[in-house]
């Protein structure tokens, strides 16, 4: 396996950052709409190029989580687009949609036909990095590249992630119960943290607010995403995958990491997939070190381009 290792960046900045704005609603299907945060809710006009970068928000947390990447992303004038997959963050959660891996996949290639993004790097937080592969996977011509954020390639989305927010959101309908699952919540993050600086009370409610919008919904798609099918197997779509994947991982080992037979199916399989071990942080690297995520990502769009005028 290719691993590389890099060294504690600087501390991560401010969790008091400015909540994301509203999102813009992307109709896939009958029942189902995709929240989408970024360059591209002020509406059409707003595009100024047909590339870009897509970042998927893990199952907890939404475009919030992704925030510092969103930021800096874009300060270097990138543009950005935050998905949320169906039934997670602020996208719908219709109860008969196909909660599989490459439906999501499906969904994603589907707003970027809507928007007319052509040419695009997609992150993904967690279990959302098997969903970026997949869609590297059915639009190879499309993915310049995929950046997974401590998510090893998973076979199903019943996830570590999905079981997590599971738990919280049986615990979130009465006001006790809500207390108890923040306290519950804030010790998660403390396990899969290194550093606790960030973990405030404002944090721990933006990362489980999508879920109180509506409860009884929430609790019946994240049921019904652990018993999805996926209709082509894992395998079979990380063989099918072309285009340079950087996977990056905490040298701390906490709970939800990758593990090493994860990683290695991913190298075995994908011919361009690198591995590093990044210090001083978990698995909550878009908390903990996002510049070192997004030096990845601005890397594989510079390769993109350097590619392209060959």
């Amino acid at each position: 396996m290719m691993l590389a290792s890099i060294g504690a960046a600087q501390p991560s900045p401010s969790p008091a950052s400015p909540p994301p704005a509203s999102p813009r609603y992307i109709h896939v299907a009958p029942a189902e709409s995709l929240a989408v945060f970024g360059a591209m809710t002020a509406g059409p006009a707003s595009a100024t190029s047909s590339s870009g970068v897509v970042l998927l928000p893990g199952t907890l947390g939404s475009a919030f989580a992704l925030r510092h990447l969103t930021r800096t992303l874009e300060a270097t004038g990138v543009r950005v687009l935050v998905l949320d997959p169906l039934g997670m963050g602020a996208s719908g959660r219709p109860l008969a949609a196909d909660y599989s891996l490459e439906a999501q996949a499906r969904r994603v290639v589907q707003v970027l036909d809507s928007l007319g993004w052509q040419r695009v790097v997609v992150a993904g937080q967690g279990t959302s990095a098997t969903i970026a592969l997949r869609v590297a996977s059915r639009a190879p011509a499309r993915v310049l590249g995929v950046v997974s954020i401590a998510g090893g390639p998973v076979a199903t989305q019943g996830t570590d992630g999905v079981r997590t927010a599971l738990r919280f959101a049986r615990l979130l309908d009465t006001p006790p119960g809500r207390a108890l699952a923040r306290r519950h919540f804030a010790r998660e993050l403390h396990a899969r943290a290194v550093r606790h600086d960030w973990i405030t009370p404002d944090v721990e409610r933006a990362y489980v607010g999508s879920l109180l919008v509506d409860l009884p919904s929430a609790l019946r798609v994240l049921q019904r995403m652990q018993g999805a099918h996926e209709s082509v197997p894992l395998e079979d779509a990380l063989r099918r995958v072309r285009a340079p994947v950087q996977v990056f991982v905490g040298r701390e080992r906490r709970p939800g990491a990758p593990s090493a037979e994860q990683l290695a199916l991913l190298v075995r399989l994908v011919p361009q997939a690198r591995v590093d071990s990044v210090g001083g942080t978990g698995v909550l690297l878009h908390e903990e070190t996002p510049e070192v995520i997004t030096r990845g990502i601005l890397a594989l769009l510079a390769r993109a381009v350097t590619a392209s005028t060959r």
